[in-house]
């Protein structure tokens, strides 16, 4: 029988650059992220192939917040709010992906934050493995 897993997939968009990243950078980021899923995806499957896993990622839908970001039509704030609403309505857990040369800063601070006070499964990674580990650990605490 297959276990079933939601994880958010927590990342840079903007990164250290911070506010004033090009969409070149916001790009670069969102597609290293879109291939660290894509990696723990693969280790997950060759460790544990009874685990279905369903990444929400935010690299996959970055189209639609740039230009409602650019455009002003919805504020960081908003975006953060609606992501941390994902998280808790529609997510079992969430990682933050964070590598060595990086920091937990910006949104994924936001997110990670907001696991912590609500008491939320939320784990920190750096390499596949990390992430994989954990998403076991929380589909097979899952009922």
């Amino acid at each position: 029988m297959s276990k079933n897993i939601r994880v958010y997939f927590s990342h840079a968009i903007r990164g250290q650059v911070g506010v004033g990243a090009t969409h070149e950078v916001q790009n670069t980021n969102c597609k290293a992220a879109q291939d660290m899923a894509a990696n723990v995806r693969q280790l997950l499957f060759i460790q544990r192939p009874d685990i279905e896993l369903d990444f929400y990622i935010p690299a996959d839908h970055e189209d639609f917040v740039q230009i409602a970001y650019d455009e002003k039509i919805i504020p960081e704030v908003d975006i953060l709010k609606v992501d941390c609403l994902i998280i808790k309505d529609r997510c079992d857990a969430t990682v933050v992906f964070v590598p060595s040369w990086d920091k937990v800063q910006g949104g994924r601070k936001v997110e990670w934050k907001f696991c912590i006070e609500n008491e939320l499964p939320v784990a920190v990674f750096e390499r596949a493995a990390q992430a994989v580990a954990f998403i076991i650990e929380q589909a097979d605490g899952k009922s």
